[in-house]
């Protein structure tokens, strides 16, 4: 029985162990807005001390495969981060009108993160590019997956994304399996006080 329990803690926990860095692009009212928030665990990233920024310090999209979040420089690189790179549209640079929060840019295969960056620690970004659109900016709408060498992963949404249909996770279920069995073992212990 307690083996069971363990066995079933374990896996909930394990459900929750990768991070996810989430960038929102969208339109609001005449610009378009993107906002990045999450954390990244760095573990198993080679990080090399560069200082390094794009579009000279706002941020920018190079809907290629080019993402700048965030104001200022970045401190560390990791050069093999990234090991998918699908470009989320066909446009060309588009700076930022004005950006702020944590850099963390990606490009290609680079994943750059602020200087001294502490592995899980929550990062914040927000870039606005006045008076464009998704379409101007040659965006394509749609949810892209990258794969970080540390297994988390980092989630650009572009556009607006239907929501997804709720699943249960495996910590719901992990519930259900737990009430099910305490359900099983007081049905047990209540015939045996019978007998």
């Amino acid at each position: 029985m307690k083996k069971i329990l363990a066995g079933l803690g374990l896996a909930v926990i394990a459900a929750h162990a990768s991070a996810t860095y989430t960038i929102s692009i969208s339109a609001v009212g005449a610009d378009v807005v993107a906002t990045g928030r999450g954390t990244i665990n760095t573990t198993g990233m080679t990080i090399q001390t560069i200082e390094s920024s794009c579009g000279g310090g706002k941020g920018g999209t190079d809907a290629n495969i080019t993402i700048c979040m965030g104001v200022g420089a970045a401190g560390g690189v990791s050069v093999d981060a990234v090991s998918n790179t699908t470009p989320f549209g066909t446009g060309l640079v588009t700076l930022a009108s004005s950006a702020s929060g944590d850099p963390v840019f990606m490009s290609g295969p680079l994943l750059y993160l602020p200087a001294n960056y502490v592995s899980g620690a929550p990062l914040t970004s927000s870039n606005t590019y006045a008076g464009t659109t998704l379409a101007a900016m040659g965006l394509t709408a749609g949810t892209y997956t990258y794969n970080l060498s540390s297994g988390d992963k980092l989630v650009l949404q572009v556009g607006a994304v239907a929501a997804p249909t709720p699943v249960p996770g495996l910590g719901t279920w992990a519930v259900v399996a737990l009430s099910a069995l305490l359900a099983m073992l007081g049905l047990a212990r209540g015939r045996k006080y019978k007998a």
